[in-house]
């Protein structure tokens, strides 16, 4: 009797974009090989990435020299050379919201898809969404129920990429909110928060973010993995975003764990004014854990090995 297939998975990630990515499958090959899948790695990443798939004991292949009968891709630019090599899959699952190569898709599992990415995919693509996807790297994170009349702790980090804005403007608003006494921030650079005010704990980088923030009780992100983290542990989120990337949120914006404003159009001030309204703080934090988290972190690896399974047609 044979096994269970094992698909090879395609990732790209680097210090300027991209770890989310290799988080999210890393944490879907663990669940996969914990089920009897021998799944591997194809990584496309610089030494950071490489790091972070050391870290967490990836097992890496090199350039396949022929196609297999499954592949999961998530990355965001695949090189046209890559995309032939992939393209000869027999079942090729996309797993990325963002990638410019959906055309060579046969299945794509999103938390929610975009009318962009909708548009790439080739007839007969099987399209399947589900919010729970969003939770893919939120195993082992536990919800803590939390009260928002005392102090604010506020963590901080719009993207794991070297490539962001500076948060400097960020800080400075949530320092000058009243009852906000700690400030943790992981940015390349280090924050310039001002006058004297709230502590300011930061760091360059980290491949263990939620330990770094696990004395926060709010969060400030971008709209990638981390805000599902967040909501995941109950935390009331702000998400700092632009409009064609709303999509990828809506079931959080829906369900009201979250709140956007969108970079360029004063998110400084938008900060503020989310910081002090204690009540909505509250009411966001009873959202999040009402949105059960623990239920979604198998999802994404579930229905790829269903979805390996399945025969064409």
């Amino acid at each position: 009797m044979s096994g269970p297939p094992a698909p090879l998975f395609y990732v790209q990630a680097s210090a300027a974009a991209g770890m989310g990515h290799l988080a999210r499958s890393a944490a879907v090959l663990e669940t996969l090989c914990a089920q009897g899948h021998d799944a591997r790695v194809w990584l496309r990443a610089d030494e950071q990435g490489h790091a972070l798939a050391r870290m967490r004991g990836l097992p890496l292949v090199e350039t396949p020299h022929a196609a297999g009968a499954c592949v999961v891709i998530d990355a965001m630019s695949v090189p046209e050379a890559d995309a032939a090599l992939l393209a000869r899959f027999d079942r090729r699952i996309l797993i990325s919201p963002v990638c410019d190569r959906a055309d060579i898709a046969t299945d794509v599992l999103v938390r929610s898809v975009s009318d962009r990415l909708r548009a790439q995919l080739a007839p007969g693509c099987r399209v399947t969404c589900d919010p729970r996807f969003a939770y893919a790297t939120a195993a082992g994170l536990t919800p803590r129920k939390m009260g928002y009349d005392g102090p604010l702790s506020v963590g901080i980090c719009l993207s794991g990429g070297a490539g962001q804005q500076p948060v400097d403007g960020l800080v400075r608003a949530a320092a000058g909110v009243a009852g906000v006494t700690d400030i943790f921030v992981i940015a390349p650079e280090r924050p310039q928060p001002g006058e004297a005010g709230p502590a300011l704990h930061w760091q360059a980088f980290s491949n263990d973010a939620w330990d770094f923030f696990a004395g926060c009780n709010v969060f400030v992100g971008g709209d990638g993995l981390m805000i599902a983290e967040a909501v995941a542990q109950g935390l009331p989120c702000l998400s700092i975003t632009r409009p064609e990337a709303l999509f990828k949120n809506r079931a959080f914006i829906e369900a009201g764990c979250i709140e956007c404003c969108f970079h360029g159009d004063m998110p400084e001030t938008a900060l503020a004014a989310w910081l002090s309204n204690r009540p909505g703080l509250a009411e966001m934090h009873r959202a999040a854990l009402a949105a059960d988290a623990s239920a979604g972190a198998r999802a994404l690896a579930d229905h790829i090995a269903r979805t390996s399974k399945q025969e064409e047609g």
